[in-house]
């Protein structure tokens, strides 16, 4: 059986606030929603409750995007209910005024064109977007391994590239590292020239004694609005090839940031920068990796081959930055 065979069955195998959990996550890392509520299903559990709709998402000019989900056999009566239900003022308790659009995620591939048109003549004045189960399965599958992993129990690749959230999440799980979800203290200025860097330079190489906060600073210049058009990856290196796994990640046209932490720790080092400097055609790619101190020679060596990368250091924190940083976390 294909992996994308086995995801489609596992999806159609979760039940109902399961299928939720996988469906808010996946909307969360699609389109990059930092504010998404779930009305349908108990806290800390997969237990579905009435609610309409399932989730929402409250976008800056005040409008809503709302979201239902159905795991039922009879899509078409079910994706016709939730559409009405979800313009049915007396159970939203909002204006149809202030629905900007209508996302229905369903398990299931049976939504005739026919019955799409219709659907869609529910709400002229709304967006609507449907999301069946090839849909998502196709996507998980190419874009979110990570999601995958998490919700369905399924390895894509060799678990090493991860979005920047699933990547603090992995690091984090570790208890002999400092964690990353934490508050970001001091490097201003040292923020603002990893961000200049990565706009300016094909490589940028981060380097400094273990636990300076390399790690942290890189992922904290990544946040920035700057940065939206690209696809972030972020490498945790677990000792194997990761040739495979980055030639399936970066394949499609458009943008692209690796960042690859403690890059002396990568096996095929030659093979990514090879990719990074000779993409395939319409693909654009940044490289920003951080090195430890004893170890930037050999690496830097190794992309001089290439260019000369724009190297940024990063001191330690004095006794009493690390005394604040340590009282607010």
């Amino acid at each position: 059986m294909s992996k994308l065979n086995l995801i489609e069955q596992r999806i159609k195998e979760l039940d109902g606030g399961a299928f939720q959990n996988l469906f808010d996550c996946y909307l969360c890392n699609k389109y990059k929603y930092s504010n998404i509520c779930t009305v349908g299903k108990h806290d800390g559990t997969n237990k579905v409750t009435k609610g309409i709709p399932d989730s929402y998402v409250e976008n800056n000019d005040g409008t809503y995007i709302l979201i239902m989900y159905g795991t039922t056999s009879n899509s078409f009566k079910k994706l016709k209910e939730d559409i009405e239900d979800c313009i049915n003022e007396s159970k939203t308790k909002i204006s149809n005024s202030k629905i900007k659009k209508i996302i229905c995620g369903y398990a299931s591939t049976n939504i005739t064109i026919e019955q799409n048109e219709e659907l869609k003549k529910l709400v002229p004045n709304i967006e609507l977007e449907l999301i069946c189960l090839s849909t998502i399965s196709m996507d998980l599958c190419f874009n979110y391994p990570d999601i995958v992993y998490d919700h369905l129990g399924i390895s894509i690749d060799t678990r090493q590239i991860y979005s920047p959230s699933g990547f603090i999440q992995a690091y984090d799980k570790s208890s002999m590292t400092a964690p990353l979800n934490i508050d970001f203290f001091y490097r201003e200025s040292e923020l603002k020239e990893i961000k200049n860097s990565i706009i300016e330079n094909i490589c940028t190489v981060v380097i400094g004694q273990a636990g300076v906060g390399k790690t942290k600073i890189v992922l904290e210049s990544l946040k920035d609005t700057k940065f939206r058009d690209y696809t972030i990856l972020c490498v945790r290196n677990n000792g194997e090839i990761l040739s495979s796994d980055i030639s399936t990640y970066i394949s499609k046209q458009g943008k692209y940031i690796l960042f690859l932490d403690d890059a002396n720790n990568t096996k095929d080092l030659n093979f990514i920068l090879d990719y990074i400097y000779n993409p395939p055609k319409d693909i654009e790619i940044k490289l920003i990796m951080t090195i430890r101190d004893y170890a930037k020679g050999n690496i830097i060596k190794e992309i001089c081959k290439h260019s000369i990368p724009n190297t940024i250091k990063i001191e330690t924190f004095n006794k009493d930055e690390i005394e604040e940083i340590i009282q607010n976390n």
